[in-house]
């Protein structure tokens, strides 16, 4: 509790009990003659909450301490109980069951939010200002939440990672209409609807941008050397300034190298500074690739911006900058612009599109050649598919896609022609790349997987505590996963061939470059259209209402008040009871604009915390491990 709650003790207890006997209360007044339970649960709830507080009242005696568990195990279970059974009984209070949720999960949220922000500031630059109240424990409540959540984070990961397999059987197995309504399903997008408010979604796009930003630049803002890798980038943007091009083709990345370089001296930037920025510059990139990607393929305008959300706080990031990969970061944005050209060219058979995607394979064997082994592997698998699902129909369509892949793979030819011409550091280049093809190839097998589950050191390693604990993310992605896996649109075909190359990779590559796949996996995508679907299948209003008065004024409302109390139980000499003071805004703003099924206030208060927390999570990676 002191690193959960970030309260003195005696205003924990003082919380605890008087919530527990005010719900005791609550349940006396409103019990009837038809209602027992509810007087049941009053007279438990009423006794427990008593319980607790005699060992305040009388100190000396030792039996107290037990009943005072007692007391709290009681009320709790008994308060538990009862709240479920108030949600399941709309007539208690004369309300729907909707909107007691909705009232419910918004005054959660009041206190979750300013407690996020609480612990953002404690692990951003701002720590060196002093505080007079206790710190809340960020780093600690992180790193033991995803301790306990360990069992979890594997068990969803070894899911979504067979997720392909195992769900057709299970499509199979379930009723036809379950198995119907998975092969029709279409993709969710925004074509025929009325758009309303457009805006709102350009604006959480521009947040996720500054969000990257924030992200990628942590490190640098707060005095950390850079990633691991980068000292490599550095020795090579010193050896081009002393000797000139030559140095770049003693690397196995010449081209990759050429840029950054003619990138130094366009800007006059040195080979540090450069360094430092590109990070940043590969975020926004990433972020606004994400967004224009996931809308290519089909999804809708909220879908897209919740990717673009999810890409800025990503282990894409996180990983990204920890070990500067960021030929790596860079392929993914490539690879995303490759598919949308790869599909142009499939869709239209437009030779002026197979010709721009034929460039753009070549620009990605030049600057990263394990990412666009990976793109041509996806678009196998995306051939496969079509021949295995019968789509599409016309021959045609299939020998000029084959024909697509084929040219896109064939770039690789003049690249080893040049290589041998040029001989010397090219090829020594180009044999640490088939050495590592063939050590790939040599040790992958499908009993890499199941020696993974069983090592639970290397497990810990990845899943634990570092950029890929991130459980809440996998349980959405395989929702998200599940969505599509039916579709029969060409577009989403090509995603889901994305998702399985990577899983490909995960199943049978070695513990120690598992994260190759695991950075190169479109969890963002997957995670916020799994989002959608809950949301969705909850029957929960996504749309804004006609005015912004009545949609948009609370939601600024209750955010800038729950912010505002964060910063200011962060910055300020106030008391951490201010925290409560959310809750009061609450039901200011419900009795302003009441509104009995509007639940656009609350899943933008529930978007904006777990964004928080998956921000917090990046941050916290960072502050840990970063120095």
């Amino acid at each position: 509790m002191p690193y959960l709650v970030p309260v003195p003790p005696y205003l924990q207890l003082a919380a605890w009990v008087v919530s527990g006997n005010l719900f005791a209360w609550v349940s006396l007044v409103a019990a009837g003659s038809e209602a027992r339970w509810m007087l049941c649960s009053a007279i438990l709830a009423l006794v427990g909450s008593v319980l607790q507080v005699l060992p305040v009242m009388l100190p000396k005696h030792e039996a107290l301490p037990t009943l005072s568990w007692l007391g709290g195990a009681v009320m709790s279970c008994t308060v538990l109980a009862g709240t479920l059974m108030y949600l399941r009984d709309p007539s208690v209070f004369s309300i729907s069951s909707v909107t007691a949720a909705k009232l419910l999960l918004t005054f959660f949220l009041a206190l979750a939010i300013p407690s996020q922000v609480w612990s953002l500031v404690t692990v951003s630059p701002l720590t060196g200002l002093p505080r007079v109240h206790p710190r809340f424990g960020a780093s600690v409540v992180f790193v033991r939440a995803l301790q306990t959540l360990f069992p979890l984070t594997v068990a969803s990961f070894a899911l979504l990672a067979t997720e392909w397999l195992w769900l057709p059987v299970v499509s199979k197995v379930a009723t036809g209409r379950q198995r119907n309504r998975a092969r029709h399903c279409s993709v969710t997008s925004d074509r025929g609807k009325k758009k309303v408010f457009p805006l709102c979604w350009k604006l959480v796009v521009g947040l996720s941008l500054l969000l990257g930003v924030l992200v990628s630049g942590y490190r640098w803002s707060e005095g950390y050397r850079l990633g691991s890798d980068a000292d490599y980038y550095h020795l090579v943007l010193l050896d081009m300034n002393a000797t000139g091009i030559q140095g770049a083709l003693s690397t196995e990345r010449p081209f990759f190298f050429l840029v950054l370089y003619s990138v130094q001296k366009i800007l006059g930037l040195g080979p540090l500074l450069l360094l430092q920025l590109v990070p940043i510059v590969l975020a926004v990139v990433l972020v606004a690739s994400t967004y224009l990607f996931t809308r290519s393929v089909g999804w809708s305008e909220k879908t897209a911006a919740l990717a673009a959300v999810f890409a800025s706080v990503s282990p894409h990031i996180t990983a990204g900058v920890e070990y500067y990969i960021i030929a790596s970061w860079l392929g993914i944005p490539l690879m995303m612009l490759f598919s949308y050209g790869f599909l142009r060219s499939v869709e239209k058979r437009s030779i002026q599109w197979t010709l721009l995607t034929i460039a753009l394979s070549s620009l990605m064997l030049g600057l990263h050649y394990l990412t666009w082994l990976f793109t041509i592997l996806v678009l196998i698998v995306y051939f496969l598919l079509n021949i295995v699902e019968k789509r599409p129909a016309c021959g045609l369509d299939r020998v000029f896609c084959l024909g697509v892949i084929l040219s896109c793979a064939a770039v690789v030819v003049p690249a080893l022609l040049i290589a041998h011409l040029v001989g010397g550091s090219l090829l020594v280049g180009l044999r640490l790349v088939q050495n590592m093809i063939d050590m790939f190839l040599t040790y992958a097998t499908p009993m890499n997987f199941l020696t993974l589950l069983m090592n639970r050191e290397g497990l810990s390693d990845y899943f634990a505590w570092r950029h890929y604990a991130i459980p809440l993310l996998y349980v959405l992605a395989l929702v998200g996963f599940a969505k599509f896996a039916g579709s029969t649109s060409d577009r989403v075909r090509l995603l889901r061939s994305w998702v399985i190359a990577s899983c490909l990779g995960l199943l049978v590559v070695r513990i120690d470059e598992l994260w190759r796949f695991l950075y190169i996996m479109p969890l963002e995508i997957l995670t916020a259209l799994g989002l959608c679907v809950i949301l969705e299948r909850a029957q929960l209003i996504w749309g804004f209402r006609s005015t912004v008065r009545e949609s948009l004024a609370p939601i600024a409302i209750l955010l800038s008040v729950f912010i505002t109390l964060g910063l200011l139980l962060a910055l300020s000499p106030l008391p951490p009871s201010l925290i409560f003071l959310s809750l009061v805004a609450v039901i200011l703003v419900e009795l302003r604009w009441p509104s009995d099924e509007r639940w656009c206030g609350m899943v933008c208060l529930f978007v904006v915390s777990l964004v928080l927390e998956e921000l917090g999570r990046a941050l916290c990676a960072f502050a840990k491990f970063g120095s």
